[in-house]
């Protein structure tokens, strides 16, 4: 059994008795935010972090850090967490007002955080809970979405990010806080049946023909590899990505979203032990 694997599985053997944590940083204007919504929810002190109180809930403890959370490098050897949400801002060119979600890591070069061509743990459950909350809990006039995997930070554990887009107007809404704060602890408590897991391959950063496979199926998606960085997907990575989503089961393609990559990840799937479909066909 290789090192990754047994890694994966012993983190898997967790998940029963999870110790969860929602990580804000003091730099980030949504993540203070959705503090703000959290924070009237029944808590307790239990100490400091980085000179600040932690908040302990019934069932998750709230971090408060000074960096920002995309370099909150093995931020999982500070703190008691066994998975960990971050509450953050997000940033488009477009700047149009967005709930989002993602786990993490790099395909390629690390230009924000993490390792380069390394990717995190990715409970595809996890990220379709969150998903999900997110669209129960809609603001009015913000797109609900998942976004590709990218950015930091490194973690030993899983991390998901759930984030306020994309202008300081919509960090500082409290309307978009409080949904955030909202679908947070709906993701934390939410029960689901049991899904099938899925790399995501193909399609823009924002996975829409996913959301859409996840609407309809009981399908999870784990981590997704856009269009644009598919031609960093080779056989390690490939691997990488499959041990990282906990119970992987299925390769999804957004089959026009192959674009000229399309013959090479054909290629590159065949003899690979799971299920191929695409989003179109489901």
């Amino acid at each position: 059994m290789s090192f990754a694997i047994e890694k994966h599985l012993k983190l898997s053997c967790k998940v029963g008795f999870m110790r969860l944590a929602v990580v804000v940083s003091s730099k980030d204007p949504a993540g203070m935010n959705v503090k703000k919504h959290l924070g009237k929810e029944e808590h307790t002190l239990t100490g400091e972090f980085e000179g600040q109180s932690v908040l302990k809930f019934p069932d998750f403890s709230l971090y408060t850090i000074g960096d920002f959370c995309i370099y909150a490098e093995h931020l999982d050897k500070k703190i008691e967490a066994d998975l960990i949400i971050f509450a953050t801002t997000h940033r488009s060119k477009e700047n149009v007002p967005a709930l989002t979600c993602h786990f993490v890591g790099n395909w390629a070069e690390a230009k924000i955080g993490g390792r380069p061509k390394t990717l995190g743990y990715a409970p595809a459950e996890l990220l379709k809970k969150a998903y999900l909350s997110l669209k129960k809990n809609s603001v009015p006039g913000y797109e609900t979405t998942i976004e590709s995997t990218h950015h930091g930070p490194e973690l030993d554990i899983p991390c998901i990010f759930m984030e306020i887009g994309s202008t300081e107007k919509e960090w500082n809404d409290p309307a978009a806080g409080e949904a955030m704060a909202s679908a947070i602890l709906e993701t934390i408590r939410m029960e689901i049946s049991p899904q099938r897991a899925a790399l995501a391959l193909g399609g823009p950063h924002y996975g829409n023909s996913f959301m859409r496979v996840m609407d309809r199926s009981d399908i999870a998606i784990g981590h997704l590899c856009p269009k644009h960085m598919l031609h960093h997907l080779d056989e390690n990575m490939l691997k990488q990505a499959i041990d990282k989503i906990e119970g992987c089961k299925l390769i999804l393609l957004d089959w026009k979203g192959l674009g000229q990559e399309k013959e090479r990840i054909t290629s590159l799937l065949e003899g690979i032990p799971l299920e191929v479909l695409r989003t179109d066909k489901i």
